[in-house]
């Protein structure tokens, strides 16, 4: 739907959004039936491990044709197990963390590999997979060798499109600086930091390219960019909005922020934070600048652009997508207020124990007398001057680990902030409940890596 010519129709669509705040989707598709039958050709919803192998394998052939030479694989298999949080969560499970089908669902994708044998293929992860051990074995180990030999490890012989052997040699994106000394040196040599890529992001994943070994083809390398993008570059232009309250809306947004003054919070800091205080008190008086709480279609307000202005304003449309504000809690408006403008002062966000006591929250986790929790940095705020920490998916739940850089705004990231910092065009709409809005923004690869990483494959080819 971006192509010359239908840019005022696209404006035109994103402009008016219906009464409950959605979109009607049958009045842009309707007019276009076949581009729309296209996209439903060309899209599958499946699930690795449940849909049918030969459903699947049936899709990727028709799709490929009886012509295709060369083709690409990107993606990656589910990384639950192999996160960190994930781990953490189930490593007191024992035999259930053991025998969790999602460690072995990476055969599903090498299933696809060994029966398609792709010209390249891409497969991307978290970084965890390089420390995560099944029955003993580091996982990464594992599955570098299967997908070398892909059909040594997977018997899937009435289904091969491409006879006889098939392998690949394998290698990171980055060129590294010296030999590898160990095969660790080797594993690590994967991950791709995409702040070193011109993203607003410090995100950390892991890449494996594979090229197939008949073809012989030559690996090159992804180049790094040197300037890092902070994260109040790509999200200084945005309509500033405020947030609204979750709870006990009858005493007022407004009313409610101003509290802080003269609070239990607020002699603490007279006494362990004046700048803090002061910058707080100076905000306070600017908050009456506020603009509302946002919605899935907002004006825009600024004629500024953006660091990467290219890259988002592919459109250049009037309309801001997906920027509405998410409802907080009274005692969550001052946690944001004092660690939004804690950062402001230090320049990183505040732990825990350097809260007021008033201000921490009533988990389980935290001791209420010296601040110290497991997750120290529970509440976090995103520092205008470096790249934002990483977007995942556990935004959908709460806005804590991701506060605004902006005190007068006092509030968690929309999904737009959320989709610039992953470098997503400001034309792209995120449709359904703004939960999974977060959850499609937070599992990405960020869009302007993947088109850096689509260079070095044409590159390849």
């Amino acid at each position: 739907m971006r192509k010359a010519g239908k840019n005022e129709e696209l404006i035109e669509f994103y402009s008016n959004p219906e009464s409950n705040n959605t979109f009607n989707q049958d009045k842009l598709t309707s007019k276009h039936p076949k581009l729309w039958k296209l996209a439903h050709e060309e899209a599958m919803q499946a699930t690795l491990g449940e849909t049918p192998p030969e459903e699947v394998s049936d899709r990727i052939e028709a799709a490929l044709g009886k012509k295709t030479n060369q083709w690409i694989l990107l993606g990656g298999p589910p990384c639950q197990a192999y996160s960190l949080v994930g781990r953490s969560k189930m490593k007191g499970t024992g035999e259930k963390f053991e025998n969790d089908h999602r460690h072995l669902l990476y055969r599903e994708y090498l299933r696809i590999v060994a029966i398609h044998a792709p010209s390249i293929f891409v497969m991307e992860n978290v970084k965890g997979l390089l420390s995560s051990k099944h029955q003993g074995t580091a996982i990464i180990d594992r599955i570098k060798s299967d997908l070398g030999n892909p059909r040594t490890a997977i018997d899937v012989t009435p289904l091969r499109r491409k006879k006889g052997k098939v392998e690949y040699d394998l290698y990171p994106l980055w060129e590294p600086e010296d030999a590898p000394k160990n095969a660790k040196e080797e594993n690590e040599a994967h991950i791709v930091k995409a702040e070193k890529q011109g993203v607003p992001q410090a995100r950390h994943r892991l890449f494996i390219i594979g090229i197939r070994r008949d073809l012989k083809l030559k690996m090159q390398s992804l180049e790094q960019i040197k300037e890092q993008v902070p994260a109040w570059d790509v999200l200084y232009d945005l309509p500033k909005i405020h947030s609204h309250l979750s709870k006990e809306k009858d005493r007022g947004w407004l009313n409610v922020v101003k509290e802080i003054i003269g609070s239990d919070a607020d002699r603490w800091m007279r006494k362990h934070q004046p700048k803090v205080r002061n910058n707080i008190q100076e905000n306070i008086k600017a908050l009456n600048s506020h603009k509302g709480n946002g919605a899935i279609a907002v004006e825009r307000e600024s004629s500024d652009l953006p660091t990467l202005a290219h890259w988002y304003r592919t459109e250049q449309t009037p309309i801001c997508l997906n920027h509405e504000a998410r409802g907080h809690m009274p005692t969550d408006l001052h946690r944001y207020l004092y660690s939004s403008s804690f950062s402001a002062v230090h320049g990183r966000s505040p732990k825990l124990e350097e809260y007021p006591t008033s201000l921490l929250p009533a988990h389980k986790n935290v001791n209420k007398k010296t601040g110290k929790a497991i997750f120290s940095d529970r509440f976090r705020t995103q520092c205008k001057e470096k790249p934002s920490t990483t977007i995942t998916s556990h935004i959908h739940k709460d806005g804590h680990y991701f506060i605004h850089p902006d005190p007068v705004q006092c509030r968690s990231l929309t999904v737009r902030e959320a989709a610039r910092l992953q470098t997503f065009p400001d034309d792209y709409l995120f449709c359904g409940p703004r939960t999974e809005q977060f959850k499609q923004v937070g599992n990405a690869v960020p869009p302007y890596l993947a088109f850096q990483i689509a260079q070095v494959i044409r590159k390849i080819l």
